[in-house]
This record gives structure tokens, C-alpha cells and sequence, in this order.
């Protein structure tokens, strides 16, 4: 099956709508479109959607695009995505931008000091 419904097509061949086409870098497109296909979400619009689904789903106000952002940075790299793969989806061009929403970068078991201590004070072999 051709055409863009059915998303059959390759993303690069010209049935393709320009929407859909895949860019080189993730922060070169909007992950967003507007009505147009072709042009960024605005934000005002995506916060006052975010508002309507949030009292929808009965959860607090306060919750904004950029609180989403800065959870799913944050998360990620609470679970162990590396630093780089964040920095690349948050689109930073900066790694020190994305260390700011890293916040176990403090622990001490994450010292490589604590670390080689450890592993030099160990009694296993």
C-alpha cells in the first residue's frame, strides 16, 4: 500500500508528506506539528491542551510542556540513559545544560574516588 495513511511509504519517497519525512538530527523538526504539517506547534497551544487534559485526568495544575521536558530528562537519567543520549534528545548543544537535570550527580556512590576505594579496599580477590 502507498501513501502517507498507511505510512507503507519510505520516508524519503516523494509520496511522502514533508511532515512525515525523517530528519538527520532529531532537534532539526518540531516533534509537534501545527494544522499546517509543516510548521512548530505553538506553545501557547500546547499548554492550554496540556491544561484540558490534565484537569480531564483529575491530576494538579502546574503542569506545563517545559515540566514534562524537565521530568523526562530527569528520569531518563535517574534510570541509567547515558548523558549523551539525553543531551542529543533534549537537543542541548551543551553536555553541562543537560548535568543540570542529572540530580544524583552528587551521590557518592557514583564517586569514581568511592568507586576505586572500594574496589581497592575490597576483600574479594
Amino acid at each position: 500500500m502507498q501513501g502517507w495513511q498507511g505510512c507503507a511509504c519510505a520516508a524519503s519517497s516523494p509520496g511522502c508528506p514533508r511532515a512525515l519525512r525523517l530528519p538527520r538530527r532529531s532537534h532539526e523538526w518540531p516533534l509537534f506539528l501545527a494544522s499546517d504539517t509543516t510548521s512548530r506547534y505553538p506553545y501557547k497551544s500546547a499548554y492550554e491542551q496540556l491544561g484540558r487534559l490534565c484537569r480531564a485526568a483529575g491530576l494538579p495544575a502546574g503542569v506545563t510542556p517545559h515540566s514534562l521536558r524537565h521530568s523526562y530528562a530527569t528520569e531518563s537519567l535517574r534510570l541509567g540513559a547515558p548523558l549523551q543520549d539525553v543531551q542529543d534528545a533534549m537537543g542541548h548543544a551543551d553536555p553541562r545544560t543537560t548535568r543540570r537535570y542529572d540530580r544524583s550527580r552528587h551521590n557518592l556512590d557514583r564517586s569514581p574516588n568511592y568507586l576505586l576505594a572500594t574496589a581497592l579496599t575490597s576483600t574479594d580477590g
